[in-house]
């Protein structure tokens, strides 16, 4: 529910259509969305809220994507978003880094 309200309150920041949901997922660790235009920082943001890290991302990061995610496991889809766009992930003392590699 707490992703649900976080994602509700990105309306203001985000200029495409959207949802985010865990409930529907089986495991707790599994997230789903769907957003037709997402910048990349905003995609890692979401992900370290889901998982409770605190995100830093490298300011120089860009770019925006169409992505859609059914009930895989979030620290997979920060993988798999950061091998697209040749960026570097790392989870240590309580934050999601993201870099360019």
């Amino acid at each position: 529910m707490l992703n649900r309200i976080f994602a509700f309150g990105l309306v203001g920041l985000l200029t495409s259509s959207f949802a985010v949901e865990s409930g529907q997922c089986e495991r707790p660790e599994e997230i789903s969305f769907n957003f037709r235009d997402l910048e990349i920082k905003m995609a890692f943001a979401i992900l370290a809220d889901f998982a409770k890290y605190r995100l830093v991302i490298e300011p120089s990061i860009s770019g925006s994507e169409a992505m859609t995610f059914v009930c895989r496991r979030w620290d997979v889809v920060a993988r798999e978003l950061a091998a697209r766009h040749n960026l570097r992930v790392e989870i240590r003392d309580g934050a999601m880094y993201v870099s360019k590699q």
